[in-house]
């Protein structure tokens, strides 16, 4: 057993990462398990959401334009499991910067920074009440 694969068994938080871009879906999971997460990921919003109701998830790091049921769909038919909730997305929507209000935690803009959003994530989870 490598480090790697001890630190993502002793992690004490777990996240589901959803992108329908399988490449970016790969990268996304190197990050986050190279921080010691436990890390699920599903390539559509509807397997998000067996994952969400067959595991214990922390937090959700979500693509909102996603076919079939978008990310902030998927959002509404999580949030009262009280998992943490992070949307990307690659355009300005006027309906993102409203979401905080609804119980996202942060709306991320590709390009984005992947190691500073895995240390925000982290640090939002060691915080959370």
């Amino acid at each position: 057993m490598n480090s790697q694969d001890e630190k993502k068994e002793h992690s004490p938080y777990s996240i589901l990462i959803v992108d329908d871009e399988e490449d970016l879906l790969a990268i996304c999971d190197y990050f986050f398990t190279r921080e010691g997460l436990r890390v699920y990921t599903a390539t559509s919003s509807l397997q998000a959401l067996d994952i969400v109701f067959n595991n214990k998830i922390d937090a959700i790091f979500s693509d909102v334009c996603m076919p079939s049921v978008n990310g902030i769909e998927l959002f509404e038919m999580t949030k009262a499991q009280g998992i943490s909730f992070y949307a990307t997305t690659g355009s300005y929507d006027p309906e993102m910067e409203g979401l905080w209000r609804r119980g996202v935690v942060r709306v991320f803009y590709k390009p984005y920074d992947l190691e500073e959003c895995v240390t925000q994530i982290i640090n939002d989870l060691k915080n959370r009440p």
